[in-house]
């Protein structure tokens, strides 16, 4: 009987331990499987938090981008505007000087000589005044009064980011090429217009 009674609580005994330690082990599973899941989670977040960022960086950064090309583009269409007319300028110029000495009847190319096959300017604001640069593409700089917007050669004015360079070309006794070569820089580039017309006299 008391034999019997020490096997049963050595039994017993061992299951209470051996069922100790299964809960042991459950539980130490349970913290793994926790710790495990929490990491799985906690990556996923920072993935998901990473592509939630890269997603808004995207859709801010396109349309700067498009605006800023814009405005570069608005910018450049204003410079290529205004060398255009500043070189149409110069023609007209080079045109009233033709058509005032036809009209007096002057050599239809008085005052025009000097820049044949070289660089001049003309200033529109000083009676078209024709004035031959120290080389050819040596020109200075147009100056421009910025209370009024103006363009010309007054040495009370700033220098603005326009050179205006003029040719002639004698093609015959009685027809010149003129060349008009506006440049300016707009930022690291070089940036130039070129208008060409042909005078005649028709004298």
């Amino acid at each position: 009987m008391n034999q019997e009674l020490r096997i049963m609580n050595t039994n017993e005994i061992k299951k209470r331990i051996k069922h100790a330690m299964n809960e042991v082990l459950d539980f130490g599973f349970w913290i793994l499987d926790f710790r495990s899941a929490s990491k799985r989670q906690n990556g996923f977040s920072f993935i998901e938090a990473l592509v939630a960022i890269s997603i808004l960086l995207t859709s801010i950064a396109g349309p700067m981008t498009i605006a800023q090309r814009g405005l570069n583009a608005a910018l450049i269409s204003v410079d290529q505007i205004t060398a255009f007319y500043l070189g149409q300028e110069a023609i007209e110029g080079i045109r009233h000087i033709r058509d005032g000495n036809v009209l007096n009847s002057s050599g239809w190319m008085s005052g025009l000589g000097g820049c044949i096959d070289r660089s001049c300017t003309i200033d529109i604001t000083q009676n078209d005044l024709v004035e031959v640069c120290s080389a050819v593409g040596a020109c200075d700089p147009i100056k421009r009064d910025t209370s009024i917007g103006l363009y010309g050669y007054d040495s009370r004015w700033p220098d603005s980011k326009f050179t205006r360079d003029i040719r002639l070309r004698q093609i015959a006794p009685n027809e010149i090429v003129v060349d008009v070569y506006v440049t300016w820089k707009s930022g690291f580039f070089q940036k130039n217009v070129h208008i060409k017309d042909t005078l005649f006299n028709w004298q």
